[in-house]
């Protein structure tokens, strides 16, 4: 088996195939109706874990498989993170779970807004700062400098993250949460196409998000709905922290590349979905619902052509 192949199925099919029927199960679940968000959803406790655990296991399952531990159980505990971000590989599939029970134990949509934010925003910050701050950093010569543009990095993550997320579910209430899951692919492309020239590892994790995102864009193109209130989307535990995972491996990519990309470009990516989201509701959100998605398309594909044209292969400093 050559390697492209190999990557394909370890990092992309498996977790997209996972993705694809543990997403089915989160729509084949209630999403609530407008103006009833004080009614509990009724049974949606077996299929939002199930559906929730299925996609966690899927992406887990693919970094234990790159790593060559995931018929070697007994190594699992005593693995060592080379790098802190790779972290991530436990902390986003056990926050699909996390996400999912909250869901599945608190079945009215109103109360599961109300809680999901300073949820969504512990995670988030906490996911940075896992990611970002490798424990040598303290003792580096200037390690106060370091410590003030790091701390600077998660707030300004942290923001647009939590943006990112907002307008996504945004999307999905407005209508389009058929074509949403593919705004998020587009940002994690245009983030695997920075990260890949520069850093194999972290570009493979983010090649597992993507195919995560594909099987749940299958699914909710076939089957779609339409919640009444924040994170009452029913595939919400699972972009979620999809949406953080993209918005960290993007700003850990500087680290690894010996002429980083320029801030407007970063940037640009990193608001990605809340670009699109405003074109949306500027331009198009009482139109056509391919007019929409094919704006969005169109924003999402400029920009990973814009990256592709003008970006070069990296030499890491690391």
């Amino acid at each position: 088996m050559n390697f492209e192949i190999q990557v394909f199925l370890q990092r992309i099919a498996i977790p997209a195939v996972a993705s694809l029927a543990g997403g089915w199960l989160l729509l084949s679940t209630e999403a609530g109706t407008e103006n009833h968000e004080d009614e509990p959803l009724q049974s949606i406790f077996f299929k939002t874990l199930l559906g929730t655990i299925l996609c966690g296991i899927g992406l887990l399952a693919s970094d234990l498989l790159q790593r060559g531990l995931l018929f070697k159980p007994e190594e699992w505990l005593s693995w060592k993170a080379s790098y802190q971000w790779q972290w991530m590989a436990v902390l986003i599939p056990s926050s699909f779970v996390v996400l999912g029970l909250l869901r599945s134990v608190l079945p009215i949509p109103k109360s599961i807004a109300n809680i999901a934010w300073p949820m969504l925003a512990i995670l988030t910050a906490c996911t940075l700062v896992i990611s970002l701050m490798e424990p040598d950093m303290l003792n580096a010569e200037k390690w106060k400098e370091e410590l003030k543009s790091l701390l600077w990095c998660i707030a300004v993550g942290t923001v647009a993250i939590l943006l990112n997320i907002a307008t996504l579910d945004n999307l999905a209430r407005s209508g389009a949460a058929r074509w949403t899951p593919l705004v998020l692919l587009g940002q994690l492309g245009c983030v695997a196409a920075i990260i890949l020239q520069s850093y194999a590892s972290l570009g493979e994790w983010t090649l597992a998000c993507i195919g995560s995102t594909v099987g749940l864009s299958v699914g909710s193109l076939i089957k779609g709905s339409q919640p009444p209130t924040f994170a009452g989307w029913q595939l919400s535990p699972v972009v979620f922290p999809l949406t953080i995972a993209s918005g960290t491996s993007l700003l850990l990519s500087p680290y690894f590349q010996s002429h980083p990309l320029s801030h407007w470009l970063q940037g640009s990516v990193l608001f990605l979905p809340t670009a699109v989201w405003l074109v949306d509701i500027v331009f198009t959100r009482y139109g056509n619902a391919w007019v929409r998605a094919s704006c969005a398309a169109v924003i999402c594909g400029v920009l990973l052509a814009t990256i592709l044209l003008i970006t070069k292969p990296f030499q890491s400093e690391w």
